[in-house]
């Protein structure tokens, strides 16, 4: 399923050719008026009637859902966008997952009392078809640490079907090429698993020279394959999860980068 921005509702023709790949799409929101870009989203999904999943990326200011919760502001910006998102789910039908990084340690997480502020949110959507994903990042892991990354720990401590794991397949091979600790995709993390940001990290790097090698389009068929099989040798069946093709673009008013990507899994697939 493609990513797009929420700015595309300003020019629907420029999405249009690849919206028909999937019934999801993930939509990066790009300011932190939480409620703007949430709109935006609800427009782009009235000329797509045919999209039953939406995923919303939370704004990069705001994307740590440790900050969200150490923010006053923010967090009653976070909360007044779930409470959106439950009442268009209820009206429409369409399955929501907002997601957003966990980027610190896990006893920093605790500290915050994070585990509580994830039940919070879990009770706010009980009964609906409204979850969350969080999204691995490379800074989950550090060089001398032997401890679970704190993802795996939170899916120890907490357990609902609300909240579930995407992982950002380039934050993965960064945190293995660039810091040399490899961040286990464990039985925790396959079990909680829904959405793969996938794309290429060039150059086995990803990270030190991120504007050219983290999360580029495939040079080849043969290379999008390869990534295929290195997540099916993590033991990610492939098809349980929606492939979410998250691509850097250099030039976003067509985004070639982006079509090329969803040609190669579509002619993968029909082989």
């Amino acid at each position: 399923m493609p990513k797009i921005a929420d700015v595309d509702y300003e020019n629907i023709d420029n999405i249009r050719g690849y919206m028909g790949f999937s019934t999801g799409v993930e939509v990066q929101l790009l300011s932190d008026d939480l409620l703007t870009g949430f709109r935006r989203c609800c427009c782009i999904l009235e000329q797509f009637p045919h999209i039953n999943y939406l995923v919303i990326h939370m704004p990069f200011n705001m994307v740590n859902l440790c900050y969200i919760h150490s923010n006053r502001n923010a967090e009653d910006k976070f909360i007044e966008l779930i409470v959106e998102c439950v009442k268009y789910s209820l009206k429409t039908g369409v399955k929501i997952d907002i997601l957003a990084h966990v980027a610190m340690r896990l006893y920093e997480f605790l500290g915050i009392h994070g585990i509580m502020f994830l039940n919070h949110l879990v009770k706010l959507v009980e009964g609906t078809n409204v979850g969350f994903l969080l999204e691995n990042s490379i800074i989950n892991l550090n060089m001398d640490d032997d401890e679970d990354d704190v993802l795996t720990g939170i899916f120890r401590m907490y357990n609902s079907d609300k909240v579930n794991f995407c992982l950002d397949l380039c934050h993965f091979q960064s945190s293995e090429f660039v810091m040399k600790k490899h961040f286990e995709i464990n039985n925790v993390l396959l079990k909680k698993l829904q959405n793969v940001h996938f794309s290429m990290t060039r150059n086995n790097e990803g990270y030190k020279n991120k504007e050219f090698t983290h999360g580029r389009v495939h040079t080849t068929l043969l290379a999008c394959e390869q990534d295929l099989q290195y997540l099916k040798s993590k033991g990610i069946d492939l098809n349980s999860v929606n492939l979410v093709t998250e691509i850097n673009e250099l030039e976003y008013t067509s985004r070639p980068d982006m079509n090329k990507e969803l040609d190669y899994l579509r002619k993968i697939k029909l082989r």
